[in-house]
């Protein structure tokens, strides 16, 4: 029996995918296999894809195969390869992102060591040209899942940064399909309610910023009923009962609807989640940005993101020249 499946969505990565297959191929640990599906690229990745593994599929204790489909979107995917995926757990890793070598036999070790957990979680690097930095600050062991993201400033579980038996996964549905912005946050809430969730934080995943703008979900308005903060109806009671869920998703609400908010189409229905907020408990800063005009907000993002623009360009630039 396989103990681990990797499943890789792929969409539009070429130029990022030959150091993440490598991340896998490199992997200390033998006897998994690595499941690529291709959805429905427009650029030269299944090409890559195939090239790559024509050249390395030669150890049958690392078994590497291609699936190509029409573009069904990453939940479909990664539900998808879960499906065919012959191993006791799951790990997702993105076209972009890569592991440290030993991501795998640590990760299995992590899980021998907390078994009472379903999902094993690793601490991770945030990657860009002239900005690298390990994420998170957290102690070994099961966690408060969030308590611990009140406690970072950053996620605390990224999705290419863990391992989940693959019976779990399947019996909680997989991610969501409905959802294109959160989808992972969805699936995490959903098992911190029921089962454990263990931490190690040693970094062994590389989370790549460094990719073209309209490849971020997280730049793009989604439309609400695609948008995680519209959809966390299955928190509703932890957060009437847990003062750690309600403070977090207040947090996640009055950070994440602001856009909707100044937007026409979508700002009463942004209300009705914003009247969710216990607005006495959110720092002074949040209060005062939501009475500002509708104008004068969007001209501040507008001008936040030229100078992030810039920013990333000079960035990169010294990044180039030291390199």
């Amino acid at each position: 029996m396989v103990k681990l499946s990797i499943i890789i969505p792929l969409y539009n990565k070429a130029p990022y995918l030959q150091r993440t297959l490598n991340s896998v191929w490199q992997q200390t640990a033998n006897e998994y296999e690595c499941i690529i599906i291709d959805d429905g690229s427009t650029d030269n990745s299944l090409k890559v894809a195939t090239n790559w593994v024509k050249q390395h599929n030669n150890n049958p204790k690392k078994e590497f195969k291609i699936i190509s489909q029409h573009n069904c979107g990453v939940s479909a995917t990664r539900n998808k390869g879960a499906e065919i995926a012959k191993g006791e757990y799951l790990a997702f890793l993105d076209a972009d992102d890569w592991w440290e070598n030993n991501f795998i036999q640590q990760m299995l070790q992590h899980a021998n060591n907390y078994p009472d957990a379903q999902l094993w979680v690793c601490n991770y690097i945030y990657y860009k040209p002239g900005k690298t930095k390990t994420m998170l600050t957290l102690n070994n062991g099961y966690i408060n899942y969030p308590k611990a993201y009140l406690q970072c400033v950053a996620m605390p579980i990224h999705t290419g940064a863990v391992i989940i038996l693959r019976k779990t996964f399947i019996q909680l549905g997989g991610f969501n399909t409905n959802i294109s912005m959160g989808e992972d946050f969805i699936l995490w809430s959903k098992i911190a309610l029921t089962y454990k969730i263990a931490y190690t934080n040693l970094p062994l995943e590389y989370y790549n910023n460094d990719v073209i703008t309209s490849l971020r979900a997280t730049r793009n308005l989604h439309p609400p009923q695609k948008h995680m903060l519209f959809n966390m109806q299955h928190l509703t009671q932890a957060e009437n009962n847990n003062p750690y869920w309600k403070q977090l998703l207040d947090k996640l609400r009055v950070n994440g609807l602001l856009d909707y908010y100044i937007h026409p189409q979508y700002k009463n229905i942004a209300k009705q989640e914003l009247a969710k907020v216990n607005w006495q408990q959110q720092p002074l800063k949040i209060k005062l940005i939501y009475k500002l005009p509708a104008t004068i907000i969007r001209l501040h993002k507008k001008i936040m993101h030229i100078l992030s623009t810039i920013k990333q360009i000079i960035i990169k630039s010294i990044y180039k020249i030291n390199k």
